[in-house]
């Protein structure tokens, strides 16, 4: 009987059917005390019937409940409600490794990371006494996230189904066993399976051979077009040889199929050490298939893709993206090499990665991937560079070291980048290239940290970055990259579109940190970034803002968020063509960026060019649904073409973000659109609202009251609303020259007064 959505089984909702097989239907389900969606696989009713199964099925669940290990099928809960035995999986989503070797066979190195990760489970499991007898590509499952899942310990029966997203979600299997017929799936059941002899752990280790054979060769290691066949090869036959792997490995793949099971590898420990060692081991005298010096050389567009943390555990991941975006940084100094920007690459994080399609995305010639595992005080990186045009590999090289050495390992794997590019360095090139910033791993981490909660660019986030940063300093007095990352929180702190911190109190931070941050490091592109916002925001220094936006770039080419930067200053300034053509720089290196397209569609606003500004704030929209910059540029394109609903509906959905809280500015914005439309009383409950709340704490609201007080016709009141704004120093003070908003004053001298002491260079 399926069940409906809504259905209770105690305390799980159910959502969908995933599949049905012969043990029964997976329904996607939620789990209401603890809300969260699980997997619920509910037994069919003639397994229901079938005891000696079903108390299998309820020890071993158990059983695994208890082991709770990452590359194991997690297990919730095995009940009974209205007489169904149901068993309460985690929720999975990606592929199985039989979907990932229809399209190609892998290469053999993130071959080796799967076996590596699928033979740690096996020992976890074999451990407890629990022999798979069923491992299979079918059973064995990649998640989006990077994890390898081993499913299925004669319980879960799945496989996988493409669903209307295109993404992959349990579904269940035929059944698993019923009476008088031999467990497993025939083409990678070990002889001694096959003859219905007892199995222990070694049985799985002959079926992860079968596994790892098809993953690094692309052949089934025993074929036959029917049982017979099939069972001949396997209890005969020696599988062929593989060419492009490393002799040790075919060795190994060997050696786990030994028919005699005395041969095999005593455990899944021992076949996991060897394959560690493998490595870790110089296995230059197999060279994987290379393009040719001549196209590698013509590479010259780079994606660094995040490194993928596969050790499961949620605190590494400011580690695993600190060192992609360290990397990135590194690469993206060399002039002759475009380095897509941290912003964009990371659009593709927990995705499955296609190198072709990306390439075409990104226009790049070249990616890097990884994997990385950190292990108390050890780090594993499994990194590869792959040539776009065809998929092939230019390079790849197995990282381990202590986590002591991570500045060794990162410049490292940026020089072998550089080298199988072919890129010819200066001595200043490679000096970039290798540059540390700090010897203090403790300071690093910290710093990492930072980046990682600055990235989400919400108020929480800067005061989290800021912490982390004064930890970093903490530790290493002399780190002036942290320096620099106090300055970029304080800077967007005191912005109007992100905090309502005070400007007067964030910015003489911003400029004291970046100062310290120059003192230290002359040449550090990002401190002289972050040194020319705070010159501009809040002190209105423009001159001296631009000389050091031009620093920035000079000083690293590859700076997506200096051109980004640079363009709102110009902007500003009236120079819109100018600043145009620093943002399409900025799009050729982040072309996934929210921040980038939402600048552009601010530019385009400025020029009046409303249509085109529309599709910019849009495309910032689609790669990021809730960044509310654009939702902004939006409104007020809305509101310029008399589209005063629409406009009211985008601040309003700014309003209901939860992340944006009540955001005063918003609402001040939302009163001038009711202002434009003669609505005063709305106009009048909002500013008094606003005013009210303002004598307790500073809010951005001084510009867009006196937007609304300009609209209304009363321009002392505009004018008296603009000098609280220049007092208070508020950010958006320095776009207000080419807004159209302002238009209403641009007459009065009091305007040209104003502009005079903000002072932008025209």
């Amino acid at each position: 009987m399926l069940l409906t959505k809504g259905t209770r089984l105690h305390a799980y909702e159910i959502l969908s059917l995933l599949g049905s097989g012969g043990m029964g239907e997976v329904y996607r389900a939620k789990d209401t005390r603890l809300d969260r969606d699980v997997a619920i696989k509910v037994i069919s009713e003639e397994m229901v019937g079938n005891e000696a199964a079903i108390l299998r099925l309820e020890r071993e669940a158990k059983v695994l409940a208890a082991l709770s290990h990452p590359n194991i099928l997690t297990i919730h809960d095995i009940s009974t409600d209205q007489s169904m035995l149901y068993v309460v999986t985690e929720l999975l989503v990606g592929q199985s490794l039989r979907e990932r070797l229809t399209h190609r066979k892998l290469r053999w190195q993130e071959a080796v990371q799967i076996a590596i990760a699928i033979s740690e489970g096996l020992d976890a499991a074999h451990s407890k006494g629990i022999i798979h007898r069923d491992l299979k590509p079918e059973n064995v499952f990649l998640t989006h996230d990077g994890l390898i899942k081993i499913l299925d310990f004669g319980l879960a029966r799945v496989q996988f189904q493409q669903s209307e997203s295109g993404e992959s979600w349990m579904d269940t299997s035929p059944a698993l066993s019923q009476p008088g017929i031999v467990l497993g799936t025939l083409r990678s059941m070990p002889p001694e399976q096959l003859h219905g002899k007892p199995v222990d752990g070694r049985a799985d280790i002959f079926s992860l051979g079968c596994i790892l054979y098809e993953m690094a060769s692309g052949q089934l290691p025993f074929k036959g077009s029917d049982v017979a066949e099939i069972t001949a090869a396997v209890l005969r036959d020696r599988p062929a040889d593989i060419d492009g792997i490393p002799a040790v490995l075919q060795e190994i793949i060997f050696q786990c199929l030994e028919k005699e099971p005395s041969r095999r590898f005593p455990s899944a420990k021992d076949l996991n050490a060897a394959l560690h060692s493998l490595l870790t081991a110089d296995t230059g005298s197999v060279t994987p298939p290379r393009r040719s010096a001549k196209s590698r050389s013509r590479v010259r567009a780079l994606a660094v893709m995040p490194i993928v943390n596969a050790s499961g555990d949620a605190d590494d991941e400011y580690l695993m993206d600190g060192i992609t975006e360290t990397i990135i940084n590194s690469l993206s100094q060399l002039p002759k090499l475009r380095v897509t920007a941290r912003s964009t690459v990371f659009r593709y994080k927990n995705m499955q990665i296609d190198p072709q399609a990306i390439g075409r995305a990104l226009n790049a010639g070249a990616i890097m991937t990884g994997r990385g595992v950190k292990r108390d005080d050890r780090l594993d990186i499994q990194a590869e560079l792959v040539n776009t045009e065809d998929g092939s590999q230019i390079w790849g090289q197995h990282f381990s070291s202590n986590l002591s050495d991570i500045f060794a390992l990162q410049e490292e794997i940026a020089k072998q980048i550089s080298e199988s590019l072919q890129k010819k360095l200066t001595g200043s090139e490679k000096k970039l290239l290798t540059k540390r910033y700090t010897e203090n791993l403790d300071a690093y981490q910290a710093y990492l940290k930072g980046r990682y909660h600055w990235n989400k660019r919400t108020p929480e986030g800067f005061e989290k970055a800021i912490r982390y940063f004064e930890e970093a300093i903490d530790q290493d007095p002399i780190y002036a990259l942290a320096y620099s990352g106090i300055a970029d929180s304080y800077n967007l702190l005191g912005w109007d579109s992100y905090s309502t911190a005070d400007p007067k109190q964030t910015g003489p931070k911003a400029i004291a940190a970046a100062t310290k941050s120059l003192e230290i490091d002359p040449l550090l592109a990002e401190a002289h970034n972050s040194l020319a916002w705070a010159l501009w925001a809040y002190k209105h220094d423009w001159n001296a803002a631009e000389q050091e936006y031009r620093e920035a770039i000079r000083l690293n080419p590859g700076y997506s968020l200096a051109y980004v930067w640079y363009a709102d200053l110009l902007a500003g300034a009236g120079r819109l063509d100018e600043a145009l053509k620093q943002i399409e720089k900025s799009e050729k290196l982040d072309p996934l960026g929210p921040i980038t397209y939402s600048v552009h569609g601010l530019i385009l606003y400025f020029i009046r060019e409303y249509d085109a500004a529309r599709k910019e704030c849009q495309h910032a929209l689609e790669l990021q649904p809730d960044f509310h910059p654009a939702r902004t540029i939006l409104a007020r394109i809305s509101q310029m073409q008399g589209d005063f609903e629409t406009a009211i509906q985008e601040y309003k959905s700014i309003l209901s973000a939860s992340m944006s809280g009540s955001n005063p500015k918003t609402q001040a914005s939302l009163a001038h659109v009711y202002a434009v439309m003669g609505k005063t009383q709305e106009v009048n409950e909002i500013i008094n609202e606003l005013i009210s709340a303002a004598q307790q704490t500073y809010m951005p609201i001084h510009i867009d009251i006196g937007f609304t007080y300009a609209a209304l016709g009363q321009k002392d009141l505009a004018f008296e609303w603009l000098e609280k704004a220049y007092e208070k120093g508020a950010g958006w003070l320095v776009w207000i020259f080419p807004d159209p908003l302002a238009d209403p004053l641009r007459s009065d001298p009091r305007f040209e007064d104003l502009m005079r002491r903000i002072g932008p260079s025209r």
